[in-house]
């Protein structure tokens, strides 16, 4: 008897947190590869995000930290959810 089924929509079916730094440079003028760096410098912080250890809006201001970006806390998370929305091509016909 199955259980439980566990489906991964990010980077399966739709965009996920991958590739944001593009729409980031563009929209707030935030090089990628700083962005890029960021994310990989607070890694430990997102993968306790993703385990529920910290709320989202907790987790971006932790992720800005430090930085000088003229970028809220409220437009990052509405430019993921933007981002979100962009189907991986080729998915849906599988």
């Amino acid at each position: 008897m199955i259980k439980n089924i566990i489906f991964d929509l990010s980077e399966v079916i739709i965009s996920g947190y991958h590739g944001i730094e593009h729409l980031i440079e563009q929209k707030y003028n935030i090089p990628a590869q700083e962005f890029k760096n960021r994310k990989r410098e607070t890694v430990t912080i997102f993968f306790q995000l993703m385990r529920g250890n910290l709320t989202e809006e907790e987790y971006w201001k932790k992720f800005l930290e430090g930085t000088n970006w003229e970028v809220t806390v409220e437009n990052l998370k509405s430019t993921i959810r933007e981002y979100m929305n962009q189907p991986i091509e080729g998915t849906m016909e599988i």
